[in-house]
């Protein structure tokens, strides 16, 4: 085979299907090349992709890092913003909205902290990896040129805490909590090549990051409470408003019973009210309040109450009790009440207003002429001093009670003499004269001719007419009684009948014609003859009843009327059937025209309502009934459920005791009547026992109106009191009043406990879904830690009044009669009513959040953020921003007190009752 030569055409187009292993040799060692070539080259894209990769994630990371550290000094920069802003808020500024001014701050402290640390921290490549380096880029010198690189956004989350109706904040409220803060930065990234860099990019990005301070909510808290305890309708106001009268109302009735305390509203007692609100508002608004403002007003109540003096801290250890402090009404009120008056603190006061519907009664038989005035001094000297019941009386009663005060005499008691009211005796009398008295009628049952003649002029005479018949005269022919038996009279019946002859008259009328010569002529002439006819008529006439005991709707319903009743001394209308005959006897026209009148056969005639006579004895009883009535209704006393703790609202208070009296009312009815005793079934006794019995009915029914419509009138009348007492300027109605009394007295249940200081839920919510939670414990820190009305308190180079008190008796020592008292009219009640004034501020307000992430201190370790409220002018970049202001609050609002009439009444006795205020509004006047 060497020795041949290969045909290259034949290996070419060889048919064979055979390859020479070398031929495939070449072609492996061909494809071998190839492959190795492409497979190189794909390698090396490959190698350069992950280098380029690796680059990247290197410069992300480095990125992350950049921002993470930016985020975190963003956030303490804006921390430190937060802490200088809460520190000294802007509150009022003449520059623009004080909440954007403060805002502004806040970005421009983040702007000038954050600055100082991208220009230390990312410039001349010093944050880097040894690869790269990322360098912020400056703007006029600066990272941050300009405040307004930097964006505040705020985060709301649901702040849940424990509350009270009508008198806290709602227990579950949104409130912004947090700011995000965002900022604009430019960057360059470089690659670090031996002592050189090479720029591979720039961005611009932005940075941001929750500022971990809870600012905003503190400041809305603080706004928050501040409307809780300025102004009308705040929890504050409704508070003090709901005290104030349960004050008012248990001092009134101590004042009513014994004349002591002089003054029913003191002004101490407001200042403790007006603390113990403003530590309640800040528990339920802050979750914690002053510690040694709980302190300061355990040792106020002390002092003012006049108990046991203690140290203060120990005092406040003893009234502490389970998670708070508990402030009892019963310290203000009773307490107070008693301490003032002398007696023991713990004396009960009876808190019960008698209120029914026996004086109504009373004026109805008797009048008030005049009172006995009775005073009494500490020593025992008395005396007495009468004023007469007139027109005039409260006045002169204010003027003689204030008059005795002043020389320590104290009304002790006031007693009514009394008169009978001759009204009533006049309707008495009324009532049993329309009882005694029936009504009588004539008619004629028959009437019969007994002869009649006419004249007879003879033969040839025609009849021309008559006239009518004309009574001659008439003859009595007998008179009889004919009343039916004992029993059987009854309307209708015949009493008495009288028989007459009646004689009668008439010209008969008759002619002819005769011949009669006239001037020598016969003519025919009429010629007319008159006769007299005769007609005899017998007439019977009869006295019928008609009724009898006419009253109202009541008649004929007496047993044996018309027939005495000896049992009784009565009457009974026996002697009427003469009066009314003597009343038409036979010589009165009316009586002969119905005689002598022909065809008036049963048409009753004559009609007269007759008095009969009746014995002394039915005015005595129907009288001495009238007072048996009255010492019932006179047991009658309100249910002691029914009372002024309960129904504080006076209106509300009068209203179920109205109902409450006139259901027990209805319930006596039958005794009141006593209906048996005077009808035995078949009919009253005797007309006399009838007017009894409807005098009776008169006067239960007249003091049931008087009672509806005197209770109806007292409401008006205090309404109108309370509305005519509140200021104008006050800001509320008598209703909003009354409502917000029975309302809170409800709420608080005369007493509530003002924790020392529990935690509170914030919870972040987006689209109804919980997205984290944290607990919240705030600190609160006030200066003074209890506000003064009788001291100034000393704040810096200057002296301030942190609270002012004033109250304003508004109808004087001996209060308002309602409804006004007169001889004639129910005296029920007597009101007064207190207009408080209430001013104040606190030198200093701090609130502490005590769980926040707090900012590092060097000494401490833990510098929280806080809030505060003074007076401080607020500067920046040498320029005035505003000021602070103090943390103040004012509303006005109204007690009342209700007592009975017959007593001390109700009003302060020393002097200023028509302005009773502390110093701090004489400075205020000046």
């Amino acid at each position: 085979m060497g020795g041949e030569r290969i045909d290259k055409q034949s290996i070419l187009f060889d048919q064979h299907a055979r390859i020479p292993f070398s031929i495939i040799g070449i072609f492996i060692i061909l494809g071998s090349s190839f492959t190795t070539v492409y497979i190189s080259g794909l390698e090396l894209d490959k190698s350069l992709e992950i280098a380029r990769f690796l680059e990247s994630k290197e410069i992300q990371k480095m990125l992350f890092s950049f921002e993470a550290d930016v985020a975190t000094a963003l956030n303490n920069a804006g921390r430190k913003a937060l802490k200088e802003i809460g520190r000294n808020p802007v509150i009022k500024s003449s520059i623009g909205n004080a909440e954007t001014v403060n805002y502004n701050r806040i970005k421009e402290i983040i702007k000038d902290e954050l600055n100082v640390y991208l220009i230390s921290r990312y410039l001349d490549n010093m944050f880097s990896d040894g690869n790269y380096v990322i360098n912020v880029e400056l703007q006029s010198e600066n990272p941050i040129p300009s405040k307004e690189d930097i964006k505040l956004e705020t985060i709301s989350m649901q702040l849940e805490r424990h509350s009270l109706p009508f008198v806290g904040p709602s227990g579950t409220r949104d409130h912004l909590t947090y700011l995000v803060a965002s900022v604009n930065l430019s960057i360059e990234i470089c690659f670090l090549r031996d002592t050189s860099w090479v720029a591979v990019t720039t961005r611009d990005i932005v940075v941001t990051s929750l500022l971990t301070s809870r600012y905003p909510l503190l400041r809305e808290l603080m706004n928050e409470y501040h409307e809780t305890i300025n102004g009308t309708f705040s929890p504050l106001w409704a508070l003090t408003t709901a005290l104030s009268n349960v004050y008012s109302l248990t001092r009134g009735f101590k004042h009513f019973r014994c004349g002591k305390p002089l003054n029913v509203m003191d002004n101490r007692h407001l200042s403790l009210m007006v603390n113990s609100g403003l530590l309640l508002e800040q528990s339920l608004v802050f979750g914690s309040v002053d510690p040694f403002g709980l302190v300061e007003l355990a040792r106020k109540t002390k002092s003012v109450l006049k108990q046991a003096p203690s140290d203060a801290l120990c005092t406040f250890n003893n009234q502490m009790k389970g998670d708070g402090y508990r402030v009892s009404s019963e310290n203000l009120t009773k307490g107070s009440a008693n301490v003032d008056a002398g007696s023991s603190i713990t004396e009960p006061i009876d808190l019960f207003l008698p209120l029914n519907c026996s004086e109504i009664a009373e004026r109805v038989l008797y009048n008030i002429s005049s009172v006995n005035v009775q005073f009494e001094n500490i020593d025992g000297e008395s005396f007495e001093q009468l004023i007469m019941f007139d027109e005039n009386f409260s006045k002169t009663l204010d003027e003689i009670v204030q008059h005795w005060a002043n020389q320590s005499f104290f009304l002790k008691g006031i007693v009514k003499n009394l008169i009978v009211n001759t009204t009533t005796q006049q309707m008495l009398q009324t009532i049993i004269t329309e009882m005694y008295r029936d009504s009588m009628a004539t008619q004629v049952v028959n009437r019969s001719i007994l002869d009649e003649q006419w004249g007879d002029p003879g033969v040839g005479w025609m009849d021309g007419g008559e006239s009518i018949w004309c009574c001659s005269s008439f003859v009595p022919v007998s008179k009889k009684l004919v009343k039916p038996p004992k029993g059987f009279v009854v309307p209708g019946c015949a009493l008495y009948e009288e028989r007459y002859t009646v004689s009668y008259e008439r010209t008969h009328y008759w002619w002819r014609m005769e011949n009669h010569i006239i001037n020598g002529t016969t003519v025919q002439v009429i010629v007319w003859h008159n006769m007299t006819d005769y007609r005899t008529e017998s007439v019977i006439l009869q006295t019928v009843l008609v009724q009898y005991a006419m009253y109202q709707d009541s008649c004929d319903d007496i047993i044996d009327i018309l027939y005495v009743n000896n049992t009784l001394a009565d009457q009974n209308l026996e002697d009427t059937l003469d009066r009314y005959l003597n009343l038409y006897q036979d010589s009165q026209q009316d009586k002969q025209k119905l005689i002598t009148t022909r065809d008036n056969v049963g048409v009753p005639s004559l009609y007269a309502i007759v008095e009969g006579s009746f014995s002394e004895w039915v005015f005595e009883e129907a009288w001495s009934a009238l007072e048996d009535i009255f010492m019932m209704i006179h047991t009658i006393t309100l249910d002691p459920a029914i009372n002024t703790t309960r129904f504080p609202d006076p209106l509300v208070f009068i209203e179920n005791a109205k109902e409450n009296i006139l259901t027990q009312f209805d319930s006596h009815l039958f005794t009141y009547l006593n209906y048996s005793a005077y009808h035995t079934g078949s009919g009253f006794q005797s007309v006399g026992r009838k007017a009894v019995y409807y005098a009776r009915e008169w006067y239960v029914v007249l003091v049931k109106n008087m009672t509806t419509t005197v209770f109806c009138l007292m409401s008006e009348k205090i309404n109108q009191a309370i509305h005519d007492a509140i200021p104008s300027y006050a800001g509320f109605t008598s209703k909003n009043l009354t409502k917000t009394v029975e309302d809170v007295s409800y709420a608080i249940h005369n007493q509530f406990t003002i924790p020392f200081g529990y935690p509170m839920s914030l919870t972040r919510y987006q689209h109804g879904a919980s997205l984290w939670n944290e607990t919240l414990r705030l600190a609160v820190d006030h200066f003074p830690n209890f506000l003064d009305p009788f001291e100034k308190t000393p704040w810096g180079e200057e002296e301030i009044w942190t609270l002012k008190i004033r109250n304003r008796c508004v109808f004087g020592p001996t209060g308002l009669p309602i409804l006004p008292p007169t001889p004639f009219t129910p005296w029920l009640l007597t009101m007064n009513c207190w207009v408080i004034d209430v001013e104040g501020e606190f030198a200093q307000f701090k609130i502490i959040d005590t769980s926040d992430e707090t900012i590092f201190h060097p000494l401490l370790g833990h510098e929280p953020q806080t809030y505060v409220r003074e007076l401080k002018i607020i500067t920046g970049s040498n320029s005035t921003l505003g000021e602070n202001t103090r943390l103040s609050f004012g509303f006005t609002t109204v007690a009342f007190s209700l007592v009975p009439p017959w007593g001390m009444m109700v009003g302060d006795i020393q002097l200023n009752w028509f302005d009773d205020h502390t110093a701090g509004f004489d400075e205020e006047d000046d």
